[in-house]
C-alpha cells in the first residue's frame, strides 16, 4: 500500500497490463512510455498507474510458484 493507506479501489488498468502487449486489449510499451512522459499533464495518469501496480503487487504476494504468476512480472 502507498504511503500505508487503505487500498484504492479495483484498479480499471490491471486486467489489461496484465494481457500480453501483442494482445488486441493489452497495453503496449509505446502507450506506457507516451502515459508516464504525461504524468505532469495530466494529474489523474499517476494515480491510476500506482493503483495499478498496487493492486498487481497484492495479487502477486498471494501467489504461490505453482500459480500463474509469470503475466504479474511480466509487467515489470
Amino acid at each position: 500500500m502507498f504511503y500505508r493507506l487503505e487500498p484504492a479501489e479495483e484498479s480499471l488498468l490491471k486486467p489489461y497490463l496484465l494481457l500480453e502487449p501483442e494482445d488486441d486489449k493489452g497495453i503496449d510499451f509505446e502507450f506506457m512510455a507516451e502515459a508516464v512522459r504525461r504524468f505532469e499533464e495530466d494529474e489523474n495518469l499517476k494515480p491510476a498507474f500506482i493503483n495499478a501496480v498496487e493492486a498487481l503487487s497484492r495479487d502477486l504476494a498471494k501467489k504461490t510458484i505453482n500459480d500463474d504468476y509469470k503475466p504479474y512480472v511480466m509487467v515489470c
